[in-house]
C-alpha cells in the first residue's frame, strides 16, 4: 500500500506539471449592429496545431503565410463551439485573423499564452428582437476550456457573460436584443440584474475551483506540502487557515487595483515557495510560529497569483464583489478537495511508524524537485 500511495502521488505531480499553472481560457464575444453581427473567438492555437514550435514558426512567418494557415483552422474553431442564431441568420464568413507581434522573451515566459483571434461576420436574423444566440461545444473540441461567451449589447449598453467549463457543454441561449430596442445606457432591468448576479456567482465558484483542480498545479503542490508536514489535524487546520487568510487578503487588494506586482516576480516566488515548504517538511518537520509566518507570507504570494488569473477573467463591473468572493470561495473548495483526495489516498497511514520514511519524505522530495525546477524555468527560460 505505501508503494501504491507513493505511485499515486508521483502520477498526481506529473499530471499537475502537465497543466503548468494559471487559468487559461477561450474568449467568445458577439457584438451586434443593425444589419451585421460580429463574432470574435480568441484562443490558444497550440492545441489546434499540435505543437508549440509549429506556432512559433508561424509567428515568425510572413503575415500572408501565417494568415493563410490560420484560416485553415478557423472552420474547426467554429465547429468546436457551434455559435448560432435561432432563427438562423446568414452563414458566418471569416473576415480576419489577428495575433500580437512576436516577442521571443514573452513567448518563452513560463505559462504565457500567445493567442490568436478569429473574426467572423454575418447578417443576424430578420427579427432580432425575438432571436436567440447559442453556443454549444462538441465533446471532442480542442479549443482551450473554460470558454467565456459574452454578448455585447448594442450601443454600449453593457455585456452579459456565460461560461462553458468543459467540452460537450453549452450555455443557456442569450436573448438577442434589437439595436432599436436596446435599454438605456448603464441601466439594465432588475430581471437582468438578478439573472446576471446568480449566473456570476455560480460561474465564478466553478472557475475558482477549476483554478485549483485540475489547472492549478502550483497551488495543488503547495497544499500537498502543507498536508505532508506530518503534524496532527490541528496543525494542518492552522496552516490552511493562515494560508487562506493570506491569499484572500492579497487577492482582494490586487483585484481592487491597490496592489500590483509583476508576474515575472510572483511566478518564480510561488514556485520557490513550493520547494521551500517541501524541504522544510523533510529537514524541520514541526509546527510553530515560524512555520505559520512562512505559510502566511507564501499565502500572500499565492493570492497575487490568483489575482493574475482573475484579472484575465475581467470581473463584471455590476457584480464585482460578488464575483470576487465567489471565485475565492471556489478556490477554497478546490483546496479542500485536494486535502480530501490526499487523506483518501494516504491519510489512513499517517499514524503508522513507516509513514514518514516511505510516503511523506519521498512525496516531499518530489514536490521540492518540481518546485525548484519551476523556479529555475521561470527565472532563466
Amino acid at each position: 500500500m505505501p508503494r501504491l500511495a507513493a505511485l499515486f502521488l508521483l502520477l498526481l505531480s506529473l499530471a499537475a506539471a502537465a497543466f503548468a499553472h494559471g487559468l487559461q481560457f477561450t474568449r467568445l464575444s458577439l457584438s451586434l449592429a443593425a444589419t451585421e453581427a460580429e463574432l470574435r473567438i480568441e484562443t490558444d492555437p497550440v492545441r489546434l496545431l499540435g505543437d508549440r514550435e509549429v506556432w512559433r514558426a508561424l509567428l515568425l512567418a510572413p503575415p500572408a503565410d501565417r494568415n493563410a494557415r490560420l484560416a485553415t483552422l478557423a472552420p474547426e474553431v467554429l465547429a468546436d463551439l457551434a455559435p448560432a442564431f435561432s432563427p438562423p441568420g446568414s452563414p458566418w464568413r471569416l473576415v480576419a485573423t489577428a495575433t500580437e507581434p512576436y516577442d521571443a522573451a514573452q513567448f518563452d515566459a513560463a505559462g504565457h499564452v500567445w493567442p490568436v483571434a478569429f473574426v467572423w461576420r454575418a447578417a443576424p436574423p430578420p427579427a432580432a428582437s425575438g432571436a436567440l444566440f447559442a453556443v454549444a461545444s462538441r465533446p471532442e473540441a480542442r479549443v482551450v476550456f473554460p470558454v467565456a461567451c459574452t454578448l455585447l449589447r448594442p450601443e454600449g449598453n453593457g455585456a452579459l457573460t456565460r461560461w462553458i467549463e468543459t467540452p460537450g457543454a453549452a450555455i443557456r441561449p442569450f436573448a438577442v436584443p434589437a439595436a432599436s430596442a436596446a435599454p438605456a445606457a448603464n441601466s439594465p432591468t432588475e430581471a437582468t440584474r438578478d439573472e446576471t448576479l446568480g449566473a456570476t456567482i455560480v460561474a465564478h465558484l466553478r472557475l475558482g475551483f477549476l483554478h485549483i483542480l485540475p489547472r492549478g498545479a502550483d497551488h495543488i503542490l503547495f497544499v500537498l506540502g502543507l498536508f505532508f508536514l506530518g503534524a496532527g489535524w490541528r496543525a494542518l487546520a492552522a496552516q490552511i487557515g493562515v494560508f487562506t487568510l493570506a491569499h484572500t487578503t492579497t487577492l482582494g487588494l490586487a483585484a481592487a487595483g491597490i496592489v500590483r506586482v509583476s508576474p515575472a516576480v510572483v511566478e518564480p516566488l510561488i514556485a520557490l515557495s513550493i520547494g521551500f515548504i517541501a524541504l522544510e517538511n523533510i529537514f524541520r518537520p514541526r509546527i510553530g510560529p515560524g512555520r505559520l509566518t512562512v505559510v502566511f507570507a507564501f499565502g500572500l504570494l499565492h493570492g497575487l497569483g490568483f489575482a493574475g488569473a482573475l484579472a484575465e477573467l475581467e470581473l463584471p463591473r455590476e457584480h464585482f464583489l460578488s464575483a470576487l468572493l465567489a471565485f475565492n470561495v471556489g478556490v477554497d473548495f478546490g483546496q479542500l478537495a485536494v486535502l480530501a483526495l490526499a487523506f483518501a489516498t494516504v491519510g489512513w497511514f499517517r499514524a503508522r511508524p513507516w509513514y514518514r520514511a516511505k510516503i511523506a519524505v519521498p512525496a516531499c522530495s518530489l514536490i521540492a524537485a518540481t518546485g525548484l525546477y519551476w523556479t529555475l524555468e521561470r527565472v532563466f527560460f
